[in-house]
């Protein structure tokens, strides 16, 4: 969101607001929170049935509900959250890269070197050259 409206500056993201760079954190955030709320609440709600005698604990289990059932459905709920957020974040990335290599390119001329030294201008870097032989700090040696 503040690359874009900061560094993509286009017409569709001068109008982006706070809202709609924390609204993905807020979603994240409230839907890891919403779950663990839930889960809980199921968990308080079983335990009061249980002691106002609505419901019977198994004969084999020490709880009013299925611990295995409780812990794999929060467990996946939470993995599953954490996967979608980690796939929209990799979308988002992907794209945002190649909106600034874009950006990127159209800044440097057409005619501007890509690496190296160009001798027109005296842009780039010259790195210095083992054939010269006799110029080098060194004298006359070379590496054969």
């Amino acid at each position: 969101g503040l690359v874009r409206k900061f560094l993509e500056k286009d017409e569709q993201s001068m109008s982006m607001g706070v809202g709609k760079i924390a609204l993905p954190a807020i979603l994240l955030h409230g839907s890891f929170d919403a779950v663990l709320l839930l889960v809980n609440a199921y968990i308080e709600t079983s335990w009061d049935m249980y002691y106002n005698n609505e419901i019977d604990i198994a004969a084999n289990s020490n709880y009013p509900y299925n611990p295995i059932v409780v812990n794999t459905v929060a467990s996946l709920s939470v993995v599953g959250i954490m996967a979608a957020a980690f796939f929209w974040y990799y979308k988002e990335r992907r794209n945002q890269s190649v909106r600034l290599k874009l950006i990127e390119r159209a800044s440097i001329p057409r005619n501007a070197p890509r690496s190296g030294h160009d001798e027109n201008t005296g842009i780039g870097y010259k790195s210095p050259s083992l054939s010269s032989r006799g110029s080098g700090k060194f004298g006359n040696s070379a590496i054969v």
